[in-house]
């Protein structure tokens, strides 16, 4: 299991898809990530270094993620579809 905080603040991530807990938990503790929540049906997150840049999804392109599941093919599938949904493109 990844800490992605931890991961992302080392900078082995550059962003995680992850659970809304753990965006609430880092914000608590004033941890210098950024998370956004509920995208599609789930309670999922996205967790990112406030200093990475990301300021909306399509900026997710070509970042190093991990994912619940990973490294199965459903979470490259969600940043995909926010990516496209925000009129980005990813190559």
């Amino acid at each position: 299991h990844w800490e992605a905080d931890r991961e992302i603040m080392a900078g082995r991530l550059d962003v995680a898809v992850t659970e809304t807990l753990h965006l609430a938990l880092d914000a608590a503790q004033n941890k210098d990530v950024i998370g956004f929540a509920r995208f599609f049906h789930t309670d999922g997150g996205v967790m990112y270094l406030a200093s990475s840049g990301i300021t909306r999804p399509r900026d997710m392109c070509n970042k190093t993620i991990t994912y619940p599941g990973y490294p199965g093919p459903g979470g490259p599938a969600i940043v995909q579809t926010m990516v496209e949904a925000d009129g980005g493109k990813c190559s």
